[in-house]
Order: structure tokens, then C-alpha cells, then sequence
């Protein structure tokens, strides 16, 4: 009885998990379904050639989302900190969708053009 007891926890365990991570998705997809992506551009839009300057210059600032601060518990001062931070959340704030907290703060919101890199960036699987 105990290893059954077990076994169905850990199987709800899983299932949770795997619950959550999609809703995740289904969350990040209202806000990159609707941008179109282009193939040429693709190849140039890896966190080393576009996203880390674009994230660096706006977000990864001193007393921000820097290494150091950390701010709401985001660093965009790396890769890994970057494709984590860069979740439904952070691009709700990038776009300044009502409910959320307009990013960057005290600063003209994004170019549409860098919005749109970071949404191209997620929509690629956050090419480094």
C-alpha cells in the first residue's frame, strides 16, 4: 500500500509540473503569436549578436535586473537569467500591457524593433 501511496505521488508531482510548464507557454504565446518573424533576420537575432545589448542598454542597469540587484528576482545580465527572466511576465512589462509593471521603468517604452527581436528570440527557443 505505501509503494502504491508512493507511486501516485510522485506520478501527481509530474503531472503538476508538466501542467504548470504549459501554461507557462499558453501564457508567453499571447504575446509572441502574433508577431511575425523573419527568416533572415533569425540568424542574427541570438543572445550574443542582438538580445544582450538590446537587455543590457534596458533592463540589465545598475539597481535594475543587473547581477548584482537582481530586481523581483531577474537577472538580465546573462544568458540563462536572461532566457528565464524573458518569460509571459517580462514580455507583458515590455509591452506595457495594462496589470503589469510598464519596463523599462522611468524610460521610454522599447523600440518596436527590439520588442519584436525579443519576441523573435523567445519564439526561437532563445538561440545563444
Amino acid at each position: 500500500m505505501k509503494k502504491i501511496f508512493v507511486a501516485v505521488a510522485i506520478l501527481s508531482v509530474i503531472i503538476y509540473a508538466n501542467s504548470c510548464k504549459k501554461d507557462n507557454a499558453s501564457a508567453l504565446s499571447q504575446y509572441t503569436d502574433a508577431v511575425t518573424c523573419n527568416e533572415a533576420d533569425d540568424t542574427l537575432n541570438t543572445y550574443n549578436q542582438k538580445i544582450k545589448t538590446i537587455l543590457n542598454n534596458n533592463c540589465a542597469t545598475g539597481g535594475c535586473h543587473d547581477a548584482a540587484t537582481h530586481e523581483r528576482n531577474r537577472d538580465y545580465s546573462s544568458y540563462s537569467g536572461s532566457k528565464s527572466g524573458m518569460d509571459a511576465s517580462g514580455y507583458c512589462a515590455i509591452n506595457q500591457k495594462s496589470g503589469c509593471s510598464a519596463m523599462p521603468q522611468g524610460a521610454a517604452k522599447l523600440s518596436s524593433a527590439d520588442i519584436h527581436d525579443l519576441t523573435c528570440w523567445a519564439k526561437n527557443s532563445y538561440p545563444q
